[in-house]
């Protein structure tokens, strides 16, 4: 397999610069979904991903940005089944089933839409209940969905500062497994105490 896992342990947030959504100039499209797990519970879910495949073409997207928000609802809760069916985070044999919260689309001129190297990601929210089994999570994309590759799906535990990395190149591929039962928080757990400040000379 050709993904790996990049283990950031004391940088462990650093990673969301990857994240982070500037307009920028490159060559090749990506696709990136993050699930963070920062409650006893739960999984926090998001997807940054170009809808240009699901519109009829790039002005059609950038149509859609500058919609009103009740056609944009309508219009992105149309491609919410296809987009949750491409992209299944799995735990052991089980999907995971998403529960959409809300999503933002790109704000970017005309021009930008109209220009491949640029990043026209919108980004979709979801929260997902974590089931009795404590399997590692992986990210699996269905065959001849119109996720762009490479998608990058990263895991992070914030409260263990940890944050790891998985790319997958093709569709033939599945992410590398995060085994998240032994540091994601647990419902009663307390953080422990900070060591106490050493007294001056």
């Amino acid at each position: 397999m050709m993904g790996r896992w990049f283990r950031a342990m004391a940088m462990g947030l650093g990673l969301i610069a990857l994240l982070a959504r500037p307009a920028r100039a490159h060559d090749l499209t990506i696709t990136q979904v993050l699930a963070s797990f920062e409650q006893p519970g739960v999984v926090d879910v998001r997807f940054d991903l170009d809808l240009t495949p699901y519109l009829a073409s790039p002005e059609a997207y950038y149509a859609l940005s500058i919609d009103r928000p009740e056609n944009q609802r309508k219009t992105v809760d149309g491609f919410l089944p296809e987009i949750m069916d491409s992209l299944q985070l799995r735990v052991g044999a089980l999907q995971l089933p998403l529960v959409f919260q809300s999503f933002s689309l790109p704000v970017l001129s005309k021009e930008d839409f109209l220009d491949p190297t640029v990043d026209h990601f919108t980004t979709l929210h979801f929260i997902a209940v974590l089931p009795a089994t404590r399997d590692p999570i992986r990210l699996v994309i269905k065959p001849g969905s119109k996720v762009a590759y490479p998608v990058a799906f990263t895991v992070q535990v914030p409260s263990a500062h940890i944050s790891e990395a998985s790319w997958i190149e093709d569709e033939s591929e599945e992410s590398d497994e995060f085994d998240w039962a032994g540091v994601a928080p647990r419902a009663g757990a307390v953080a422990a105490p900070s060591p106490a400040p050493q007294a001056a000379a």
